[in-house]
């Protein structure tokens, strides 16, 4: 069953994030059809598909899709200017929490940095974010979201300790109305990037919603196996977090430079 456009019209109240939606019954994924087709369509376009064969996330990860019950999305920007893909993966994410908590009032998200969102310490969603290049010049950047909207017990991997917004609901999800939400959320935080150069309001809803701010965590650079503990203060105005390592020094890590393991 296809996603109702009409209806996912009735909610957005944006000036360009939506205003064209493509969608499609199975992508490879949507990441990749929006870097195909990103040259010929608009700023703001959102690609949407019910199934994706190969989706893959941060560090090539796989992402395991169920046709006609989640939300699988990529958004593609052209802005004037292009910014950190950090601030995209706060705005993203703040966006993601925002939506399900304005419908769902009785669930309450966290936000995993620097890119996952859980219910009951469990992932629901996950968020990409790609900078797009044409001879090595950077020219726009795609936005890719997947969340467990629908899906049942028998189709959760519980050893990749996720779960859906339906499991914890109880009942099945409007994804129309979340997805229109979420691109009203995600226009409003993304135009304060654009006009004021800042994501001061998407960045206090991920520390508002962070399970490591006040504690300690693993990390290791990407290549690299030596594992660092390190005691987490903040996240800064770009969204890298601001932590103390074991030698007490204060250290800004970026997204891009590590892995992290959770406790």
């Amino acid at each position: 069953m296809m996603y109702d456009l009409n209806l996912i019209n009735e909610y957005l109240m944006t000036k360009y994030i939506g205003n064209t939606i493509m969608q499609f019954d199975e992508l490879k994924s949507t990441n990749l059809k929006a870097k195909g087709i990103f040259n010929s369509c608009p700023d703001g376009t959102v690609i949407l598909c019910e199934n994706q064969t190969d989706c893959k996330v941060r560090f090539k990860n796989q992402w395991h899709s169920f046709p006609d019950k989640n939300i699988y999305l990529s958004i593609i920007l052209k802005p004037n200017m292009i910014d950190m893909i950090s601030k995209y993966e706060i705005i993203a994410s703040a966006s993601v929490c925002k939506s399900i908590e304005y419908i769902f009032n009785n669930l309450e998200c966290t936000f995993k940095w620097p890119n996952d969102i859980l219910l009951n310490d469990k992932k629901i969603s996950s968020v990409n974010c790609e900078q797009v290049k044409v001879n090595n010049t950077i020219i726009g950047v795609i936005i890719s979201i997947n969340i467990n909207v629908n899906s049942d017990h028998d189709e959760i991997d519980e050893k990749l300790n996720e779960t859906s917004i339906k499991i914890e609901n109880k009942n099945n999800v409007d994804r129309e109305m979340l997805i229109g939400h979420m691109l009203n959320n995600f226009e409003i935080f993304n135009d304060e990037l654009n006009n004021q150069s800042k994501i001061d309001s998407s960045i206090n809803v991920c520390i508002k919603k962070s399970k490591i701010i006040n504690s300690y965590i693993n990390i290791n650079k990407i290549g690299k196996k030596t594992v660092r503990r390190i005691f987490v203060n903040n996240i800064d105005k770009n969204g890298n977090l601001i932590v103390v390592n074991d030698k007490g020094d204060e250290e800004i890590i970026s997204s891009g430079e590590v892995t992290v393991n959770y406790d």
